[in-house]
């Protein structure tokens, strides 16, 4: 009768959840061996509202056949692949490859053309960080590494333990350089368990940011907030689809006139990883 008990009690424990983890860690890590094979694609609508300007610059910006090919959707899709080396016996550092091997849409190739290598390292739990590439030119190299620094941020994931329904918040600066100005946006992610299995584990995502152009002769405010999903591979210890829909505001304001800019970008990324 006591083997019943026990065998009825552990029965009831094992499907009430009490068998299972409660908690679960989280981090990722990049091994020697694997193959990651990254397809990101963006839809970026831009839209600008004029009707606090004055007429001399609406019909400048409406007769510019470059501002009037700007504030259309735009959607591009890259490829690309990761591959580490073997760790350095002290450090655990690891030498990273990534190869862009497919690009579609019209501005991808002035962002990472096909064949463009970028070459770094990996610290143990850490995303890569690139410091080379075999582009030429010093303006356009730093430009692309620059890109590649907020490629990383952006995929950024918690290095922590959490239950179902318990939330992860980090701040992640990020520089976007362009047009002679060095633009910058601190972004707060947060990450909600929504649920795991002995594979995956999902999250909710919110998303905000701040802007800071750094010009005082061009005040410019934004702020950008957005939400989406995202599914952790637990065998991996890596993300490996990301959706985020996110709308950044833009006001420019100048000598009495101002100027917004609304940008909205839906962003999803997929990751497979196979062995060599």
């Amino acid at each position: 009768m006591r083997s019943i008990f026990l065998l009825t009690l552990s029965f009831c424990y094992y499907y009430s959840g009490g068998y299972g983890q409660t908690a679960i860690s989280f981090h990722t890590v990049m091994k020697t061996g694997n193959v990651y094979r990254q397809t990101v694609q963006t839809e970026t609508t831009i839209a600008l509202n004029v009707d606090d300007l004055s007429q001399e610059l609406k019909d400048a910006i409406q007769n510019n056949p470059m501002t009037a090919n700007m504030f259309k959707k735009q959607q591009m899709l890259i490829e690309t692949e990761t591959r580490c080396g073997q760790p350095d016996a002290v450090t655990g550092l690891m030498p990273v490859r990534m190869k862009v091997t497919r690009d579609t849409g019209a501005m991808i190739a002035e962002v990472l053309p096909v064949g463009t290598n970028f070459y770094g390292h990996v610290s143990p739990g850490k995303l890569p960080v690139f410091d080379s590439t075999d582009i030429k030119g010093g303006t356009q190299m730093q430009s692309m590494l620059a890109r590649m620094k907020n490629i990383s941020a952006g995929i950024a994931f918690p290095d922590t333990t959490l239950s179902v329904g318990q939330t992860y918040t980090q701040v992640i600066p990020i520089d976007m350089p362009g047009g002679g100005m060095n633009m910058k946006m601190l972004m707060t992610q947060t990450y909600t368990l929504t649920g795991f299995s002995a594979d995956t584990a999902s999250f909710d995502v919110r998303v905000k940011g701040t802007l800071d152009m750094g010009v005082v002769e061009l005040p410019i405010t934004g702020a950008a907030e957005g939400e989406g999903h995202l599914v952790y591979d637990r065998k991996n210890n890596f993300p490996t689809d990301n959706q985020l829909n996110v709308l950044m505001a833009m006001v420019i304001t100048q000598g009495g006139n101002s100027m917004r800019m609304d940008i909205h970008s839906n962003q999803l990324t997929h990751v497979v990883i196979s062995k060599e």
